[in-house]
């Protein structure tokens, strides 16, 4: 018996833990679905072949909680037709292009800190991508103290 995993990226990109995160802040223009085997964590997460990928193109202006349940809803969708292929007996499994990987970091503390050095549309893609767990936020000084700002709305 296989495991799988629904991963809601274009698998081998952005594997790791916060794939739409970090498709949406990249300013991507298509993501998708991929169901793949979980057999060897051995090698590493999301590393397994790949039975299905779904692509599509990226919505205008995405935010992660507009773009998630759009991806689940694919997911379901193609989890449900690649198990009936493995019933079948006709899945195929095809093996991860190792020179396509690229990470999906897990969200810290920081990445919601803006850096000033990023043009305006990356920062409102930031926003977009992880507004939804809290505000981005800035530094600065002021008298002698270290002020916080957080970010609300950076549209």
């Amino acid at each position: 018996m296989s495991l799988l995993n629904v991963h809601p990226s274009l698998i081998p990109k952005y594997r790791g833990p916060a794939p739409i995160q970090w498709a949406i802040a990249n300013g991507d223009t298509r993501t998708g679905v991929s169901i793949i085997n979980m057999e060897d964590v051995s090698q590493g997460f999301d590393t397994g072949d790949i039975h299905a990928v779904r692509e599509l193109d990226m919505p205008e202006a995405p935010t992660y909680p507009s773009l998630a349940p759009v991806l689940a809803n694919i997911g379901g969708n193609l989890l449900v037709d690649v198990l009936r292929r493995l019933i079948a007996g006709k899945v195929e499994r095809t093996p991860q292009d190792a020179k396509q990987v690229t990470r999906a970091r897990l969200i810290t503390e920081k990445v919601f800190e803006v850096n000033w050095t990023h043009d305006a549309n990356r920062i409102e893609r930031l926003h977009r991508a992880v507004g939804h767990q809290r505000p981005l936020f800035t530094t600065f000084k002021l008298a002698k103290s270290l002020k916080r700002l957080q970010l609300y709305d950076v549209g």
